[in-house]
């Protein structure tokens, strides 16, 4: 660069002498001024520019630490020889544009080399971030020197073809041919891109390509310190779901004015939401009731900082113990109870079956009590989609309290006694989500057990809130199914959560990638796909939820079938006896 600045300098001042004097007198004095200018311009540290980060900004650096040393040449030679003064004056500012000029082409062929030799990514733009106010997040990803832009994608097809900041803009369904032919790398969307179709669209087509996914914040965000500190960050887990999520129920908010409700398990992933969405609708006391401690401490705390004028009570209870419950019950005037707790997790449950029993269904049984013994009005179990035709312990427990409630309801009547089938939700402790979490984080293998392998999911906030729904719509004895749209390939989440975590999937065609899908076969009480309901669904009142006609009246031996089970200890009487209380 010392070079290239002296040669210009001398070069400039050889041509202007020449053209002014069709000569090259007094030459002797360029090469000693270019040593000046090269001492000045260490002094004011212009070599400190990195050339690969140049700008326009510096200029101005530039040009005043050329200006003093020619307007030092030029003031002398002005008393001395004022035609060569002239030719100095002159040369400043072709030197200044040269120099510059230098600089900028050798930032470019840098710049130019490097992206050369880094990944090829895209960038997907909506209508929104065509706007003036977000063009600069994308115009930094473009000139940035860590990637090498190929194509901007848009879901406008009146505007393929033409050129936006330099790069050419594809039609979205022409991204397949545009990742195999410029072998793109990473996909750049938008963090307010909130058109399903869209993202359902961009999972479809990228999911058999190794190809990284990651999120442009919103310049506004940024600004004002919304955004993660981190130019790019990873989507939510949440938008896996191809299908609408509903947050909100049609339901008063004074649902629960000037009564107690207690929620069961309300420490639990389900039971933690659903105490906090009942919280919103103004009971008169909430009361929360978990036999883990952490977990109850957990939920306490984050609802007093919610709701600070709630009238909340907390109760470590195992509800196991049928003399504590019988007391709770007794000295709490509770209006709606829901009943929440029980253990879920499918692998642990059939290791633990009689732990499974006790707590499942004999925890029920001890509650359903309390609730018969003070004249409860209002009771709904959560049950699960594994209570329908049910192979595994947990759901043969949970189809078996759902038989239990029915045939409490019919003896009893005049109460509003209900049960709600759902299937897995996002984040829940121990949900396949949370296990992919992990793994990635840990770069670990996502473990998937068949390639076909389907379930239901729903957000924890949606179910906690048709819970609710549900129980609003109870008239006495109903099964409720709830809404959760398709189900998905838990192989299809695994792909979509390695792009969605910035990483590449590790197969066959790509020995290369970071994380790898490893099948490891249903477990023998697993099955393939779940049913929410073995009967046809019939229509509520509300579009999200339904009733199943699942559940017949017991028969007659019902009440010492149920007695016989709790009473016995081997494994395999359980089972048995399980199983024909579910098929009766």
């Amino acid at each position: 660069m010392i070079f290239n600045d002296a040669l210009i300098i001398i070069l400039n001042l050889l041509l202007f002498t020449y053209f002014f004097h069709q000569s090259f007198s007094k030459t002797y004095l360029f090469i000693p001024f270019a040593v000046l200018v090269i001492l000045f311009f260490n002094y004011c540290k212009v070599y400190n520019n990195v050339v690969r980060f140049i700008s326009i900004k510096s200029v101005s650096k530039l040009s005043y630490s050329l200006f003093i040393p020619y307007l030092l040449a030029c003031t002398v030679l002005f008393f001395i020889d004022i035609s060569l003064s002239k030719i100095f004056f002159a040369s400043y500012f072709f030197s200044l544009g040269l120099i510059f000029s230098s600089r900028i082409i050798a930032r470019a062929l840098l710049n130019e080399f490097v992206k050369n030799h880094n990944d090829n990514v895209a960038i997907l733009l909506d209508q929104v971030y065509l706007n003036d106010s977000d063009s600069g997040s994308i115009l930094n990803i473009i000139e940035n020197e860590n990637y090498k832009v190929v194509s901007i994608v848009s879901n406008q097809k009146e505007i393929h073809g033409l050129i936006l900041n330099g790069v050419v803009v594809n039609y979205i369904d022409n991204i397949k041919k545009l990742i195999e032919k410029e072998n793109v790398k990473t996909l750049f969307i938008p963090s307010k891109l909130n058109d399903k179709e869209i993202r359902t669209k961009i999972y479809n087509y990228i999911s058999e390509y190794p190809l990284k996914v990651v999120e442009i914040p919103d310049i506004n965000d940024l600004v004002e310190g919304k955004n993660n500190l981190n130019i790019l960050k990873n989507f939510s887990i949440e938008d896996i779901a191809d299908r609408s999520i509903i947050n909100t129920i049609d339901i008063s908010k004074n649902y629960f004015k000037g009564k107690t409700v207690l929620v069961t398990g309300a420490g639990g992933s389900i039971g933690s939401v659903l105490s906090a969405e009942i919280a919103l609708k103004n009971p008169q006391k909430l009361i929360l009731l978990d036999n883990s401690e952490i977990a109850l401490f957990n939920i306490k705390n984050k609802l007093i900082k919610l709701f600070s004028n709630i009238d909340l009570e907390c109760y470590l209870i195992d509800l196991k113990d049928g003399e504590i419950i019988k007391s709770f019950f007794k000295n709490n005037k509770i209006d709606f109870v829901y009943h929440a707790a029980a253990y879920k997790h499918v692998g642990l449950v059939d290791e633990n079956i009689r732990s499974a029993i006790t707590n499942n269904i004999n925890g029920f049984v001890n509650v359903l009590n309390g609730v018969k013994e003070n004249q409860i009005k209002h009771l709904t179990l959560i049950s699960t989609d594994k209570a329908a035709s049910p192979t595994t312990i947990m759901g043969m427990t949970k189809r078996i309290c759902e038989k239990i409630l029915i045939h409490e309801y019919h003896k009893r009547g005049n109460c509003f006694f209900s049960a709600v089938r759902f299937g897995n939700v996002f984040n829940s402790s121990g949900s396949v989500i949370s296990i992919f979490k992990k793994q990635i984080l840990n770069k670990e293998s996502l473990t998937v057990t068949n390639e076909g392998v389907t379930r239901y999911f729903m957000s924890i906030k949606e179910a906690a809130n048709l819970v609710i729904r549900s129980s609003s719509l109870a008239k006495g004895g109903e099964l409720f199914i709830l809404d959760m749209g398709e189900p998905i390939k838990i192989i299809d989440i695994a792909r979509k959560m390695i792009h969605l975590s910035g990483n590449t999937i590790k197969s066959k065609s790509n020995p290369n990638g970071d994380i790898e899908i490893e099948i490891t076969g249903l477990l023998d009480s697993e099955k393939m796909h779940e049913d929410l309901s073995i009967s046809k669904l019939q229509p509520t009142e509300d579009k999200k939820i339904f009733l199943s006609n699942d559940l017949s009246k017991a028969g007659e031996s019902f009440e010492s079938d149920i007695d016989y089970l709790l009473s016995i200890n081997d494994e395999n009487q359980i089972i048995s006896q399980l199983k024909k209380i579910c098929e009766d």
